[in-house]
């Protein structure tokens, strides 16, 4: 419960500085590879903790917790990947593709 809960504040407060234009004057800040990074490490949390629950106990709502917990990972995973297409596809040269 600790991790979601992780997760959703930090996700908030991502969405607040978006959401205000806030980023904007923090221009040291690489925002892009900052995203990525929540995205991994979200990932990583969750992968872990769907096979501590999974290891904990065998019954009805382990199983569910542990598969919403990898389609959970599973979307952050194709975030991150969706992030860092974006950030790598404006950084290259459109000749090259």
């Amino acid at each position: 419960m600790g991790a979601a809960l992780l997760e959703v504040l930090v996700t908030l407060a991502f969405l607040g500085l978006r959401a205000t234009h806030y980023y904007e004057r923090l221009t040291r800040v690489n925002w892009p590879c900052l995203d990525f990074l929540r995205c991994v490490s979200a990932a990583i949390v969750f992968i872990v903790v769907a096979f501590a629950v999974i290891a904990a106990s065998h019954e009805g709502s382990a199983v569910s917790a542990f598969v919403f917990s990898l389609i959970l990972v599973a979307v952050f995973c194709f975030d991150a990947y969706k992030t860092y297409k974006a950030e790598m596809g404006s950084e290259q040269d459109p000749e090259l593709g």
